[in-house]
C-alpha cells in the first residue's frame, strides 16, 4: 500500500517538475537529450516488464508528463521536439497508452496545421498511417 503511494507521488512531482527542468536546459542539450536519450528509451525493451504497472510505469509518467506539456502549452512545444509519430504508435499498441498517444498525435497535427503541404510531406507522418 505504500508503495502505491510513493509510486503516485512520484508520478506527479515528475510531471510537475519535468517542465521546469526542461526550462533551465539550453535548446541545443534539449534537442540532444530527446533525440539521443529520451526517444530511444520509448522504444527500448528495457521497460517491457513495466507495462501492467498502469498509470505508474517510467514510459506512461514520461508520456504523461510531455502531454501536460503540450496541453498546457506554455511555449513548450516550441522548445520540446514532438515524439515521431511512429513511436507514439508503438507506445500506444505495446503499452496500452493508446488514449495519450492519440491525443499528442493530434497535438502535432494542430501544430502543423499553417503548413498543410508540409504535413502531407512529412515522412514521420506518412510512416505513422502504416
Amino acid at each position: 500500500n505504500n508503495s502505491l503511494i510513493i509510486d503516485k507521488l512520484t508520478h506527479h512531482l515528475f510531471i510537475d517538475i519535468l517542465p521546469k527542468i526542461l526550462r533551465l536546459i539550453p535548446e541545443k542539450y534539449r534537442i540532444i537529450l530527446f533525440q539521443q536519450i529520451i526517444q530511444p528509451f520509448f522504444v527500448s525493451g528495457t521497460h517491457l516488464q513495466q507495462r501492467d504497472l498502469y498509470p505508474y510505469s517510467s514510459l506512461n509518467t514520461i508520456l504523461e508528463a510531455f502531454y501536460y506539456m503540450f496541453k498546457n502549452n506554455n511555449n513548450i512545444s516550441e522548445f520540446v521536439p514532438i515524439i515521431r509519430p511512429v513511436i507514439l504508435k508503438y507506445i500506444g499498441k505495446t503499452h496500452n497508452t493508446w488514449h495519450r498517444s492519440i491525443l499528442l498525435l493530434e497535438q502535432y497535427i494542430l501544430d502543423q496545421q499553417p503548413n498543410h503541404e508540409s504535413l502531407t510531406n512529412d515522412e514521420t507522418y506518412n510512416e505513422s498511417l502504416n
